[in-house]
């Protein structure tokens, strides 16, 4: 795995160590590393660096349980945020996932191994669910280009029809076409004028 960039928020010294030394023997790259000891501060630095993967504690000294998890996914929807915690509780580690967490690590099963293979399946699953994000934005962005459109031109639902200025339904090749015609005045680049002759000029029967 590449070097990251990874936030530790943990209110204890003895767990910052003990997160470290997992971070380091995970056979990776040197990893850039910051600390922070409540959600303020970790929410300063978020305001100001990317990170790749923040590692939390639910229990912070200005924050408890579910809340921590996420004020962190507001603040950095980016990343993939690992939660580590001392409890073993299976619905708790199930909300902190609704909330916005790729992961759940008990404290006593930390290791090296266990956190290197959490960060890499988190980032890989942040990066899924930004990838289906950003496809959802799309298909938003086009069906209000649609619905703009539709609001100028009146289109057939089932079969794509335009209807005409004088309420008859024609191809949109058959509009389209209309349209160049009644603009001819109008200026266009050498490109599209070539394009626009080639498209619309009838074919002679002799040269088919």
């Amino acid at each position: 795995m590449h070097a990251l960039s990874i936030l530790i928020v943990e209110k204890h010294s003895d767990d910052i160590i003990l997160i470290r030394k997992c971070l380091e023997q995970k056979q990776a790259d040197s990893d850039a590393i910051e600390e922070a000891g409540t959600l303020q501060s970790a929410l300063a630095l978020l305001d100001h660096y990317d990170f790749d993967v923040v590692l939390t504690n639910l229990f912070l000294p200005d924050s408890q349980g579910l809340d921590t998890v996420r004020r962190l996914s507001k603040a950095s929807p980016h990343s993939a945020i690992i939660v580590i915690t001392d409890r073993e509780d299976e619905a708790l580690a199930l909300q902190c996932v609704r909330f916005g967490a790729q992961d759940y690590i008990e404290r006593q099963n930390l290791s090296p191994s266990s956190l290197g293979k959490s960060i890499a399946h988190s980032i890989e699953r942040r990066g899924i669910l930004q990838s289906k994000e950003d496809l959802l934005n799309d298909l938003t962005s086009a069906l209000e280009q649609i619905n703009k459109l539709e609001t100028i031109l009146t289109l057939c639902v089932g079969c794509r029809k335009i209807q005409s200025d004088d309420k008859g339904w024609m191809d949109i090749d058959e509009y389209y076409q209309e349209i160049i015609q009644s603009h001819q005045g109008r200026k266009l680049c050498p490109e599209c004028r070539a394009t626009f002759t080639a498209q619309f000029t009838p074919t002679k029967k002799n040269e088919r």
